[in-house]
């Protein structure tokens, strides 16, 4: 079956990193699995395992038209029986890209956050029809501008077999951790003034990610008096690493859908602290993380690193449900039916 995936970009953002592991998860015997990115952004691709010569990337941004009449081309070329679109713009591109194309596959989407801007929502209600499914990661995210056809499909992460588990801390500096790019949706300047306000010893503030509020934070740490606790480590293409050497996963954005970021951090058995926002709160339901908004937050950071014992069962409770549902095995294989029985 010959499926193609397309979306805005391969940076090293969740919703592309997942659409990567994806593609390398599917059964290659059964699946002949494209790749287009929208632009020429092609940061995460460099370690994913995934052949260059299956990935196409295109110029949206600057050569709209041309770009447009490529992406039929490519649609042509292909002759996918399934096109799955990533994001918003990946969708809207191919609504006008089809057009122009003579193949006529089964289209779904992975909206992979919450649409909540009016336009885009009704495009989306509009051009229900067009979609033979959509995909949404829990059912408390369901909306009345999802597909006729909309499944369950949970994000999913690789987890390692046997999965190692964290016995405590030791002595040495606790590492806050925070994944994901330095925009203001996610709450960078939120999450370390929520720091400086703990006031909490023995404690270092990482980030991993890029981004243009990378010199804000610097700027607002050194104000509030915590520039030599809080560290931008940048790009990075084995966040899993950085992961493994952190003791707390934290989390203070103001949109989420289901975080590839947090799912890692549970496989790695860290605790999370995180806003209640898109699926955070099933996924850290019953003490398997904390849920903290404006002042909580502080609050939040203090308990945790004063409570480590507390904190480690609580990473293990989010591990064992990390991998009992977000393997990306099991994700794989659930996209896997689903494609088959759009073109069935």
């Amino acid at each position: 079956m010959r499926v193609l995936q397309v979306i805005t970009g391969l940076n090293m953002g969740g919703a592309e990193r997942l659409l990567l592991q994806l593609a390398k998860a599917l059964d290659a015997d059964r699946f002949d699995t494209r790749i287009v990115s929208l632009t020429p952004e092609l940061g995460a691709l460099s370690s994913s395992g995934i052949d260059r010569a299956k990935v196409s990337a295109l110029d949206f941004r600057h050569q709209r038209l041309r770009s447009l009449r490529d992406l039929a081309k490519l649609i042509d070329a292909h002759e996918p029986q399934v096109i799955h679109a990533h994001m918003f713009h990946a969708l809207l591109a191919v609504a006008m890209a089809l057009p122009l194309a003579r193949s006529r596959p089964a289209l779904c989407f992975t909206g992979h956050r919450t649409v909540h801007a009016p336009l885009r929502r009704a495009f989306l209600r509009l051009f229900k029809r067009l979609r033979a499914a959509d995909i949404v990661f829990s059912k408390d995210v369901l909306s009345a501008v999802d597909a006729h056809h909309t499944v369950v499909i949970p994000n999913g992460v690789e987890i390692e077999d046997p999965v190692s588990r964290r016995q405590s801390w030791g002595g040495e500096t606790r590492r806050l951790i925070s994944v994901g790019r330095l925009i203001d949706i996610k709450g960078c300047l939120e999450l370390v003034r929520a720091y400086a306000t703990a006031r909490i010893g023995n404690t270092e503030l990482v980030f991993v990610g890029t981004g243009p509020l990378a010199t804000p934070i610097e700027r607002l740490a050194r104000e509030l008096g915590v520039a030599d606790h809080v560290k931008l480590l940048g790009f990075s293409d084995n966040v899993r690493a950085h992961l493994r050497e952190a003791h707390v996963f934290v989390m203070h954005s103001r949109q989420e859908g289901m975080p590839l970021a947090l799912l890692e951090a549970g496989a790695e058995g860290l605790p999370a602290i995180a806003t209640p926002v898109g699926s955070i709160p099933s996924l850290l339901a019953e003490k398997r993380g904390i849920l903290a908004t404006g002042d909580e937050f502080a609050g939040a950071l203090r308990h945790v690193i004063d409570h480590p014992e507390e904190a480690v069962a609580m990473g293990a409770r989010l591990q064992d449900y990390i991998a009992a549902h977000h393997s990306m095995a099991t994700v794989a294989a659930m996209h896997e039916r689903l494609y088959a029985s759009l073109v069935g």
